[in-house]
């Protein structure tokens, strides 16, 4: 008796006896016998699709996330061929796996009825004997994975373009340099250098941003929280500002508007950093001889922390994209900010991760306010004089 003859025997009865198929076939060789509720079960637990089909293409069973997936009915009712899929794509790529039942074969498809895009892992069937039955898939929903894919796709090309404008510059007063340095006047080489020095330091700023929005975004980064004053953080940032940065603007005052009671629970050296991006745009767009101000108090259980500056203000239409990656506007008339565009989204994942909100106030002509909110400590219960 061969192989394929005690098959054909064996797999008749095996479906009598089990009345419980997810898809009665009727005998035939190279049929796949296919019997549940286990099997049923199993594949209505998992998210992934699960298909399987027969040499010629003839389904054995399809879950009901596939059947979702292709816009069929949940039950796959009527279904009984690949080609019911809409999807040539998928009876090509079983076919490839017929063909070659040693290898696993992954594609990424979109089922043109519901537009779902899935990547799709496929690989034949083998008996013991080493006859090929069929194949089976595996379905997985791949529209988060093409939306991680863009958004590298978008972060990669915002990086690029950021990168090329102070390489440009650098690259460019460097070859000035080299080419006619002997020539210039100390006055001009002098301005060469600078330029360089600056976009250097622009160029830094972007990469620490880049690699600080990495470190936010993993999900093993760990808060050390702790109850700290929010007046105290404005006045060490407000310092470190004046010391450092400020010298570039000591025509904008600096003014620190704290509360008593402003104690709150946080990562104080992440929130310092929070506020530092705020104060470096508020004195990047301020007027010469302008003031900004920190301030913070407590608000219905909230601590809120605010940087207002006397800048141009921004328009309506733009402030929705203010904490996007990349997204910069630039002042009228001004030209390019110089900022790196990742500054506030920063300070948005910083505070998403203390379970506080941002948000921002402008008017054209009247500066903005930039602010965000913080879980406020427990207050202390004031203790009576029992002398008095």
């Amino acid at each position: 008796m061969s192989p394929g003859e005690g098959r054909d025997e064996i797999e008749p009865g095996l479906l009598q006896v089990n009345p419980f198929c997810v898809q009665p076939l009727k005998s035939g060789k190279h049929q796949l016998p296919v019997r549940c509720p286990t099997l049923r079960a199993t594949l209505d637990a998992v998210d992934d699709g699960m298909l399987a089909a027969d040499v010629e293409g003839r389904l054995a069973f399809s879950d009901r996330r596939a059947c979702e997936m292709a816009g069929l009915d949940p039950d796959c009712n009527g279904c009984s061929h690949l080609s019911d899929f809409g999807l040539p794509a998928l009876e090509q790529l079983h076919r490839q796996a017929v063909a070659s039942p040693d290898r696993l074969l992954v594609a990424d498809l979109a089922f043109p009825r519901t537009g779902v895009f899935c990547e799709v892992r496929m690989r034949a069937i083998v008996d013991d004997s080493g006859r090929t039955l069929g194949a089976v898939a595996v379905l997985k929903d791949a529209r988060s994975k093409r939306m991680y894919d863009r958004l590298k796709a978008d972060l990669l090309a915002a990086v690029s373009h950021e990168l090329r404008t102070p390489l440009t510059s650098i690259l460019g007063y460097a070859s000035l340099l080299l080419d006619a340095g002997d020539e210039m006047d100390e006055e001009d080489r002098s301005s060469c250098l600078q330029t360089i020095e600056t976009q250097g330091k622009r160029l830094l700023e972007l990469i620490n941003d880049v690699i600080e929005m990495g470190k936010l975004d993993s999900e093993t980064l760990q808060l050390k929280k702790e109850t700290c004053a929010a007046g105290s953080i404005l006045e060490d940032v407000a310092s470190d500002i004046r010391d450092g940065h400020h010298a570039a603007r000591p025509d904008v005052d600096i003014v620190v508007e704290r509360a008593e009671d402003d104690d709150t629970v946080c990562d104080a050296l992440r929130i310092r950093q929070a506020v530092s991006h705020l104060l470096s745009n508020a004195l990047r767009y301020s007027p010469p001889g302008g003031k900004v101000v920190l301030a913070s108090r407590r608000e219905d259980g909230r601590v809120v922390i605010e940087v207002r500056d006397q800048g141009p203000g921004i328009p309506p239409d733009k402030q929705g994209h203010l904490f996007e990656k990349f997204y910069k506007v630039e002042p009228p008339g001004e030209g390019r900010s110089g900022g790196t565009g990742l500054g506030l989204a920063i300070v948005k994942r910083i505070v998403d991760l203390h379970g506080g909100q941002v948000f921002v106030e402008s008017a054209l002509g009247k500066g903005s306010v930039f602010g965000f909110t913080l879980p406020a400590a427990e207050t202390k219960p004031e203790t009576r004089d029992l002398a008095a």
